[in-house]
């Protein structure tokens, strides 16, 4: 993620990326631009394993120069920062009871999605804590999907 110095008015960009690159972008202040690049990243086991933003020779490599082609005259990078989350092998979520410990609820691998959906997973975690059957099918984000 970098946050680069935008000289003009911020409008939405409506621009076709580049194959392979998933690259949001929202107004943060007066005039910057926050974006974001969204490709599975650092392969890490553990979050002290992560790089900083531009010690992987890649950081921006892609979204600067496409940023730079659509909205002419942005400034550079003013700040980046790598960011952590969990990626499940297919990109969705496991909500799941933990094999061997059909107590514990886990929800996990929301892949940098989480956030939109912190209602719903609070309400699938309470209905559990409370042994109630929940109102959505879970089938889809079941752990065991993996060993099929």
């Amino acid at each position: 993620m970098g946050v680069t110095a935008l000289k003009t008015a911020f409008r939405p960009l409506p621009a076709k990326c580049p194959t392979a690159i998933n690259i949001t972008a929202s107004r943060r202040r007066n005039d910057e631009l926050k974006i974001g690049k969204h490709n599975g990243g650092q392969l890490i086991q553990a979050p002290e394993e992560r790089k900083p933003f531009a010690a992987v020779a890649s950081d921006g490599a892609e979204a600067f120069p496409f940023l730079r082609n659509v909205l002419p005259g942005i400034g550079g990078c003013l700040h980046g920062a790598a960011c952590t989350y969990d990626n499940s092998p297919d990109e969705d979520f496991i909500i799941d009871t933990l094999p061997g410990h059909e107590n514990t609820l886990v929800i996990t691998g929301l892949s940098g999605h989480g956030f939109k959906f912190a209602p719903v997973l609070g309400e699938i975690a309470a209905d559990f804590a409370l042994g109630k059957t929940p109102s959505f099918d879970l089938t889809p984000f079941r752990l065991s999907r993996f060993s099929q």
